[in-house]
Formats: C-alpha cells, structure tokens, sequence
C-alpha cells in the first residue's frame, strides 16, 4: 500500500489546520458582516465535518489550481499502475479513479483530500472568535481571528488571518499559503509512485 511520508502529511495537516479553523465565532456588528458571515459558515462547515460545504465556500480559481496541478501530476502516471490508484483512492477517496479526476468538480477534490487529511491527524476546534476585519481595495477582505485547538495532546491557540475575495457577487475564503505545501507534498508522492 502506498503511504505518503510523515513529512508530506505533517505539510498535509498544516494546510488542514490553518484552513479548518470550525468552532464558535462571536457575533459582529463589523461592516465587513457579509465576508465575516462566510467566514463562520466556512469554520461551521469545518466543526461539522461538511468539507463539501467548506471546499464551497472557497474562491474556485483558487481551488481550480489545486485541480490542474492533480489531474497534471496524476495523469503523468501509468494509469494502469496499482499503486496510482492507489495513491488517488488514499487522497481523493475510495470511489475515484485516476481516470476520473479530470471530470471531477475541483470542490469536490478538495473535500475529498479535506476528509482524508483531517481522518489522520484529527483535530478538535474548541473555539474561535473574529477579531475584526481590515479591507484591502473593495474585493479583498482579511478577518484576523483567534482559534483554540487540541491536536493530539498539544492545545494551540493562535491568530491567524483568513483572506476573502468577492468572486461573482459573492465573499469566498482564499486558501491559505499552506495551500503550496499541499502541492508540494503531491508532487513529492507523484515522483516518489513513478520510476
């Protein structure tokens, strides 16, 4: 069975916690209500395990990326190899063929990589509160938060700021910089898988 190295789920589990920071968020009389509002269906959405709903609510383009760079890594290796499918079951779930991921809504890849990821380092939310909002132009919003976490035995609190864009009329989360580890971390598992 193919398994990832620690390092690439370490990386994996970084991007899962800065991205999935559910928990309770204090209700806000900000003027930047509407991108906060998303904010907390984003962290709900987390807390609840609907990594459907979470991956929903990020800005597309962004995900969008994620996909290319899957279906680019994944289809670069012999599709006929048991350990690429392998390796696309372990991630993206046990449904999805190497095949299919070009046809598969970039949400949906990324909630299958969500689940999977928050399945082996599981972390519990325990809460979270918006500090505030700070525009930057009219399209990009940054909600600075404070988040409290148990992951294994360790509790993390931390500030951390989640960056929206108004995509089509609508507030959606910007994936964070640990987004670029994830990609690393695929690509390191795809030239590990080929010879």
């Amino acid at each position: 069975m193919f398994l990832p190295k620690r390092s690439s789920i370490v990386s994996l589990a970084a991007f899962l916690l800065l991205l999935a920071l559910p928990a309770v968020i204090q209700a806000s009389e900000s003027p930047y209500k509407d991108a906060e509002a998303v904010a907390q269906a984003y962290f709900d959405a987390m807390r609840t395990g609907d990594w459907h709903g979470m991956a929903r609510l990020m800005d597309p383009n962004e995900i969008g990326k994620l996909k290319h760079l899957v279906v680019t890594l994944f289809s670069s290796a012999p599709e006929d190899d048991p350990e690429v499918q392998e390796a696309v079951a372990f991630m993206f779930g046990p449904d999805v063929r190497a095949a299919d991921l070009a046809a598969t809504d970039p949400a949906d890849l990324l909630a299958g990589l969500l689940y999977t990821f928050h399945a082996l380092t599981p972390i519990i939310y325990e809460s979270i509160e918006i500090l505030g909002s700070v525009p930057e132009g009219s399209d990009l919003i940054h909600t600075v938060t404070r988040f409290t976490a148990d992951i294994g035995d360790i509790d993390v609190t931390q500030v951390v700021v989640i960056s929206l864009r108004l995509v089509d009329g609508m507030w959606r989360v910007i994936p964070s910089g640990e987004l670029d580890a994830v990609i690393s971390a695929l690509e390191q598992a795809i030239m590990q898988m080929t010879p």
